[in-house]
């Protein structure tokens, strides 16, 4: 039988620094990479559970800005929280399957 081990797992994150402080700070998960390559623009951040040899969770930047500024995710969230649903708009191709 043949075995498939992973080594790394992708999470896509809006901030690296802030995601590797919850990570490390929070969760105390060490550090397994944390390096820059300049000439592509590029970090490559890796943590995991503090002494296990399981998959790394490698934190990876989402391309660009959020879609939201804070405010408007503030009042996003509060909508959310009273009850307010999503409205679909028909022909919506980033949802095509999904509904």
């Amino acid at each position: 039988m043949t075995t498939i081990n992973i080594a790394n797992a992708q999470f896509w994150v809006h901030d690296q620094d802030a995601a590797l402080d919850f990570y490390t700070g929070k969760l105390g998960w060490e550090v397994r990479a944390n390096v820059t390559m300049p000439a592509w623009s590029f970090r490559w951040l890796c943590v995991a559970p503090t002494g296990g040899d399981g998959p790394a969770l490698v934190l990876m930047p989402v391309p660009g800005q959020p879609m939201l500024d804070e405010v408007s995710s503030a009042q996003l969230s509060d909508l959310v929280a009273k009850g307010v649903g999503w409205h679909v708009v028909p022909g919506d191709r980033r949802l095509q399957g999904r509904v």
